[in-house]
């Protein structure tokens, strides 16, 4: 039986050749099959997921009204014909998902974030993934789907994904961290060390 927490619209953008709106169309079917599990433990409703591509080559993602659509940049500004690593759009994901619980980027938000990444890093070590992954969440940490060991340790797994991340910034032009920004009357901004920052907004066009 479908959980309900899945989210019901996951679309590329549709203005791109055939063979990268495919591509991209198979990076978000991946990130709402992984994060599956989290919307339904923590009971997340997410409409959609869209990718978008603005002007700000910085801009990463957006929250619109706490789940009603979640946008995630899948292709580097200067260089669209390229999608950025596969991890680094999760953390994306994961980011926005945390804006679910929290707005401003305070201590309560990084908190929650590190949760969240600790629980998808679980979930990836184990192999849990999907409806299948929603199901069998709650099983041994060490533990994958039929019962063997996992085969690698969170914290190397761990490693891999930051050096990921490192090669994900580069692309970026340099951005190696989030800051906390300024409020403002559409929602919250985060600046990152290379100029770069994510958005939520309560109202956003497609």
């Amino acid at each position: 039986m479908s959980t309900s927490f899945a989210i019901p619209e996951v679309k590329a953008l549709v203005r791109q050749p055939q063979p990268q709106r495919a591509r991209a169309q198979q990076l978000l079917e991946r990130l709402a099959a992984a994060v599956l599990p989290i919307l339904t433990k923590r009971r997340f409703r997410v409409r959609w997921l869209l990718e978008f591509f603005p002007k700000d080559g910085c801009l990463l993602g957006m929250n619109v009204n706490r789940g009603a659509k979640i946008y995630v940049r899948l292709r580097p500004q200067r260089s669209p014909q390229s999608f950025l690593p596969y991890e680094a759009l999760l953390e994306t994901l994961l980011h926005e998902l945390t804006h679910m619980v929290h707005g401003p980027h305070n201590q309560a938000f990084y908190q929650y974030l590190d949760e969240l990444k600790q629980e998808m890093e679980s979930l990836m070590v184990r192999g849990l993934v999907g409806e299948e992954g929603a199901k069998f969440a709650d099983a041994g940490a060490g533990q994958r789907l039929g019962g063997n060991s996992a085969g690698v340790p969170i914290r190397v797994a761990a490693v891999l994904a930051a050096k990921r991340r490192e090669q994900y910034h580069s692309l970026l032009g340099g951005e190696t961290s989030r800051r906390l920004g300024s409020n403002t009357s559409n929602g919250t901004t985060s600046k990152g060390a290379g100029g770069c920052r994510e958005t939520t907004s309560r109202q956003q066009a497609l």
